[in-house]
């Protein structure tokens, strides 16, 4: 071989490891995400969650596929908050992007119909924030990393009735979503299982031009507790109006409540909700999460953020245990999962997406939401 020749070849060996891989790694390991990224309900806290995660996945060198680091890359879309968007971008992701997970969506009403999609395409999804049991309900593909609206309302019934000490309660929910209609059944029956009333419940839905109004038919009637099962930006609105109508019942309601930024409003004095966690319970796996999160983002993560970060940790061990990128492997290695420990708490899964965990009450007080009760599912369980 001539010098050119040789020159020539070293030159075709240093330009094949020149890629977007680094030496000795595989391709991207492509991770689809359905968030809403725009308006007054996009996940930005979720996403926080999902980005830092990955961040530090890719940083210490990748995901081990069968002896093989590869980095993991989020392919995200846009689910606008409408379901119709949210199953096309599914579609769009499993088939034509080649994701082998999708992370999301947050919301109960997307990810139902989102759910579907993956189930039909053979493609797991894992879910940090909807808690709607029609989620993961009869689904092979589809998990989450947190409770269960069932639980949920079962923790919030038993802290208005033990905690709190209350008798009577009211419910206003909107009819039209699957998470505040299914919320508020579990809270009312859960209520009344432990001797409780709940003397009225009334009901909006989502185009209603006041989410308010109906309230006024509380106005004149005698209960202990107001509960709100619904979106953050309805409850703000719902709260001050009960006030504004003399309803001086303690507000309660669930993991969708912006607890921390209510915490300033005086309408939202010693108020509570339910959450998956707290920052308070800070053991020596999320001291670390709580650290980075911060000094990345400049703020306290919450609950959201916290789940949202253990679906991308859940989701990186199945794919070493499974050894492969295929989506079916994926999914048997996400199924065979017995126990996973996160920086949200311990995750127990026994056959399916569903896992058993610890709940939390936050309460308002003060300018911010503080830690109030922890719950674990014994201590609920009838």
């Amino acid at each position: 071989m001539t010098i050119p020749l040789i020159v020539l070849a070293l030159l075709m060996v240093l330009l094949a490891g020149c890629g977007d891989d680094e030496p000795g790694s595989g391709p991207p390991v492509r991770i689809g995400g359905i968030f809403t990224l725009e308006g007054d309900l996009k996940d930005s806290t979720a996403l926080d969650g999902v980005r830092l995660a990955m961040g530090e996945v890719n940083a210490a060198g990748g995901v081990d596929v069968g002896g093989t680091r590869r980095k993991l890359q989020l392919i995200l879309a846009d689910d606008e908050f409408k379901p119709p968007v949210a199953v096309a971008r599914a579609n769009e992701l499993i088939n034509q992007r080649g994701i082998v997970a999708l992370l999301g969506p947050v919301k109960s009403t997307l990810a139902i119909p989102v759910g579907a999609v993956a189930e039909r395409g053979r493609v797991p999804m894992i879910t940090s924030g909807s808690t709607n049991p029609a989620t993961t309900a009869g689904r092979r593909y589809v998990f989450r990393t947190i409770f269960t609206d069932d639980f949920q309302g079962a923790v919030a019934a038993d802290f208005a009735r033990e905690n709190l000490g209350t008798k009577t309660a009211a419910v206003h929910y909107e009819a039209s979503s699957p998470y505040s209609s299914v919320l508020a059944d579990a809270f009312t029956t859960a209520f009344e299982d432990r001797g409780g009333r709940v003397v009225a419940t009334t009901t909006y839905t989502a185009d209603a031009p006041d989410t308010a109004k109906g309230l006024e038919r509380l106005a004149d009637k005698d209960f202990d507790v107001l509960y709100l099962p619904n979106t953050n930006v309805d409850v703000g609105r719902q709260g001050r109006r009960a006030r504004s109508l003399g309803i001086d019942a303690t507000l309660l309601g669930g993991d969708s409540w912006s607890i921390d930024a209510y915490s300033e409003s005086p309408a939202f004095q010693d108020s509570y909700a339910t959450a998956f966690w707290a920052p308070e319970l800070a053991n020596a796996r999320s001291r670390g999460f709580v650290d980075a999160f911060t000094r990345t983002y400049d703020r306290t993560p919450g609950a959201y953020e916290a789940a949202a970060y253990d679906s991308v940790g859940l989701l990186t061990r199945a794919i070493e245990n499974a050894g492969s990128t295929d989506p079916t492997a994926i999914r048997n290695a996400l199924d065979a999962t017995v126990r996973y420990d996160g920086v949200s708490g311990t995750l127990l899964y026994g056959k399916g997406g569903d896992p058993r965990t610890d709940a939390v009450v936050l309460r308002a007080a003060d300018g911010r939401a503080k830690l109030d009760t922890e719950v674990r599912p014994a201590d609920v369980e009838r």
